[in-house]
């Protein structure tokens, strides 16, 4: 499932909202939800993990994080990133 992330300088959430499948793909859509990027925020379209599909909005919100690697940005579950340090 594709979202669209608002999220921090460090990885923070801040707002997210499912994409719909039949979204044009030239890009991701301004968040709808009134909230707009501050200093230091972005917005990206993000894949979540298959098992993670019916997850309610605010469980992800609570449970995930943005992290980057080798220069690409994905969603990772607290949880794991505890368990790896």
């Amino acid at each position: 499932m594709k979202l669209l992330v608002l999220y921090g300088e460090q990885g923070q959430i801040v707002s997210l909202r499912r994409v719909r499948s039949d979204q044009d793909a030239t890009g991701p859509a301004p968040m709808r939800s009134g909230v707009e990027p501050a200093k230091g925020q972005r917005v990206e379209e993000l894949t979540v993990d298959t098992p993670y599909d019916d997850w309610p909005l605010k469980d992800l919100h609570e449970q995930f994080t943005v992290t980057e690697e080798h220069g690409r940005r994905r969603l990772v579950r607290r949880a794991n990133l505890d368990a790896s340090t």
